[in-house]
């Protein structure tokens, strides 16, 4: 009889029943407190057993076990209530799992500093400098020299997109004889705009130079960010997280993300 009244809960809890039958056990476990505890103790064993989790399935686990257990028609219910226990017998066994072995989230695997270098500084995404761009659109700035810039500018960017470097070097030239005085091209914005050309055509190393020229008087936010990426670029980790630190620790920085995301994937250091 325990046999049947267990399959008929199984069968409930599966949604199995006729639609009569529902109402039937339904209105049972509603006149039936006991009935109603038992179903309840088999739906969460149940779910347990079924619990992929390890820390998930302890959880579960000791919530059934907080259950108090009706002693109402305790005669009835004890061959119920020892199948229940068998079920949890074979649940704690999952206890026994090292916590090592516990699910734990994905680790990021780590990158090379060339290839993330690759993937947070592609070169369609690294146009001239907005602090140039700042410069050139400067109000005070005479409108004749900045006519004459702005055809030279778009020229240097395009070149070194396209990996046109004796273009490039010329469009430099040109610009900084336009504005020989700094009428419109502040020294720090130009000193920016030559290290991200030498890094975007290759040579990381001698881009260092002018990213720390570009800090002369003040904290520059994209100097700070090239110079991560051109010692990323030269394959030099320990330089790259230092600079990149140097980014993470202003919380207004505008690549302060990015540089957490790229610290998290650095291979140790070397």
């Amino acid at each position: 009889m325990e046999e049947q009244q267990y399959e008929k809960i199984l069968a409930w809890l599966e949604g199995s029943l006729t639609q009569e039958e529902q109402d039937l056990f339904a209105l049972a476990m509603k006149n039936d407190p006991a009935l109603a505890k038992e179903v309840s103790l088999v739906k969460a064993t149940l779910t347990a057993q079924n619990e992929p989790d390890v820390a998930a399935l302890r959880k579960n686990l000791q919530s059934i076990m907080a259950e108090p257990v009706q002693t109402k028609q305790a005669n009835r219910s004890k061959p119920l209530l020892l199948i229940i226990i068998v079920l949890l017998a074979v649940i704690l066994l999952y206890w026994l799992l090292p916590k090592g072995e516990e699910s734990q989230p994905p680790a990021i695997s780590p990158s090379t500093p060339i290839a993330l270098y690759e993937q947070y500084y592609p070169i369609q995404k690294l146009p001239v400098p907005i602090n140039v761009v700042r410069d050139l659109q400067s109000g005070s700035n005479p409108d004749s020299l900045k006519n004459l810039l702005t055809p030279l500018l778009a020229e240097l960017n395009q070149a070194v997109i396209h990996g046109e470097k004796e273009v490039a070097a010329q469009a430099l030239q040109q610009i900084k004889a336009t504005d020989p005085t700094r009428q419109v091209l502040t020294s720090s914005g130009l000193a920016l705009l030559e290290g991200v050309v030498l890094l975007q055509q290759g040579s990381p190393d001698e881009s260092l130079p002018y990213f720390a020229k570009a800090e002369e008087n003040r904290p520059d936010e994209l100097a700070q960010w090239y110079r991560a990426g051109a010692y990323l670029r030269m394959g030099k980790t320990q330089e790259a997280r230092s600079a990149l630190e140097v980014i993470i620790n202003q919380p207004m920085h505008p690549k302060r993300q990015e540089a957490a995301q790229i610290i998290k994937q650095l291979p140790p250091d070397s």
